[in-house]
């Protein structure tokens, strides 16, 4: 590991510039590594570059599809809906709507989801009103 920009914190701490690092790590994303690299998005050089060195496993879930198949799964299998106490009946509406509006939404992802929860318990009965101007384009 190296750092050779001055950085205050890591000198504070101790960090000397370079030494070895003994460990793993990982990286999770919902960006599709392999497409920003094909097509030369924001980033691409560096991405290839972390690619280049390291195992990339790609879960596939980048259509609208996927994406919508696995918010459904992490809400239901993975209890997303008790975690964030709310109503199962409310969080299938949450989901309805999530689907209904997959097109217009700036974002679909869990944190989407989350966002939506949110709305709920500032909002009560008109989550819906502070979900069309939050969410949609």
């Amino acid at each position: 590991m190296s750092w050779h920009k001055q950085n205050k914190e890591f000198e504070a701490d101790g960090t000397p510039p370079d030494y070895n690092f003994s460990g793993s790590l990982i990286f999770a994303s919902n960006k599709d590594f392999q497409q920003i690299v094909d097509e030369k998005g924001p980033g691409a050089v560096h991405i290839e570059a972390m690619m280049s060195r390291a195992l990339v496993l790609d879960l596939r879930v980048h259509s609208r599809r996927a994406l919508s198949l696995w918010i459904n799964y992490i809400c239901g299998e993975g209890k997303l809906f008790q975690k964030e106490n709310v109503d199962l009946k409310l969080g299938a509406l949450l989901l309805k709507w999530l689907h209904d509006h997959q097109t217009e939404l700036r974002e679909y992802s869990l944190r989407t989801v989350h966002k939506l929860c949110n709305a709920t318990k500032i909002q009560g009965q008109e989550w819906k009103d502070i979900a069309e101007m939050t969410l949609l384009r």
